[in-house]
């Protein structure tokens, strides 16, 4: 508390002596004193403490302390600030890190470096998210469903021999073991998961051994495995490694290029519009979109003249799980086809990928 005129800070109940760990005071209170207020210490102009008063009513110890907290020069209401920020304002920062200390109070594993690499790394916002809600061990696995009195199967989605925990779902169940073969950090885990305490450590000792882009590559295997888990538990339908490992960096390339073009500087009277082939050309413009869960993809073809007109499309639904290169492609080979079988031979392909 900020002390004003003292009128609304209790002497016994509230905080409000700076210098004491408590901030209230360690005397113990007289009998029908307990609705004392701060003011009745004050002298009649309100400005300055009445020494002769505190000290017949507090210890030593806690008269020195009060005082020695300065009064304002002037009479104003009495505030509640927040004393981890130097402007005594509440911040959700601040809160955030007062909540980190106490979970967290003693480990060197939770230090901020840790924490902040996680939001540093160069991948998009919901999967940094992602991988705090990760680090701070608070998925909806099946051992922390049961942990919060939620009745279910403890077996893994994943691999049904094994307890679903964290340090099971993403490092050592077999699916996971194998993605991180594939990636070719499997090496690093070995060495880590026989010394590892709990699922936060070895995460963050796991982060620390790898440069800047295995950490991004890493990250992204970490949210595509538990997209895999999903998928497995609300669809019933199983993620190979090959389409778990596609997905991170498929998505994390498309992420990339989309920052990319942010930076790129725009010219406002500048009109992006569709271009017409040359004289005796075709242009053949194409487009692939993979749908929710990757279980199938759809694609559109549509081929016009140099004058601008129309002359065959057609689009259709790939009942397969790709990747968003492998739709492309495919798209880019029944164009080929659809071109030949309609006889034409001068024709230019235009997709908005580069492969």
């Amino acid at each position: 508390m900020e002390i004003g005129d003292g009128s609304k800070i209790n002497l016994w109940t509230m905080p409000w002596i700076r210098n004491l760990p408590s901030h209230k005071p360690s005397t113990p209170m007289p009998a029908h004193h307990e609705d004392l207020t701060v003011n009745y210490l004050l002298n009649l102009e309100g400005l300055s403490w009445n020494q002769q008063i505190v000290t017949s009513i507090f210890n030593p110890q806690d008269a020195a302390a009060i005082l020695s907290i300065p009064l304002h020069n002037r009479l104003l209401s009495d505030t509640r600030i927040w004393k981890t920020t130097t402007t005594g304002n509440y911040t959700v920062k601040s809160a955030y890190r007062i909540c980190s200390d106490l979970l967290h109070p003693h480990d060197s594993a939770h230090n901020n470096s840790s924490w902040m690499n996680i939001w540093n790394l160069n991948i998009p916002h919901r999967v940094r998210a992602f991988l705090w809600r990760l680090a701070h061990n608070c998925l909806p696995t099946r051992v922390n469903l049961n942990a919060r009195g939620i009745q279910c199967e403890e077996s893994c989605v994943m691999f049904e021999n094994f307890a679903e925990c964290h340090t099971h779902l993403f490092f050592v169940c077999a699916k996971a073991m194998d993605c991180w073969k594939n990636i070719g950090l499997h090496v690093v885990l070995s060495e880590l998961l026989p010394l590892a305490n709990n699922f936060t450590t070895l995460l963050f000792d796991f982060m620390h051994r790898l440069c800047s882009q295995q950490q991004q590559a890493a990250g992204m295997l970490l949210w595509s495995l538990w997209k895999s888990r999903n998928i497995k538990l609300w669809d019933s339908t199983d993620t190979t490694t090959a389409i778990t490992i596609s997905r991170a960096k498929d998505t994390l390339h498309e992420w990339s290029c989309m920052q990319s073009a942010k930076t790129q500087p725009i010219n406002p009277n500048h009109h992006i519009s569709w271009v017409k082939p040359t004289g005796g050309m075709i242009k053949c413009n194409m487009d692939a979109a993979i749908f929710q869960n990757n279980v199938a993809a759809g694609y559109g073809i549509c081929c016009r003249n140099s004058e601008d007109e129309l002359l065959l499309g057609k689009s259709a639904i790939i009942h397969s799980s790709l990747s968003v290169l492998e739709a492309e492609a495919i798209v880019l080979l029944e164009a080929m086809k659809l071109s030949i079988s309609s006889g034409f031979h001068h024709v230019y392909y235009e997709t908005d990928r580069i492969f």
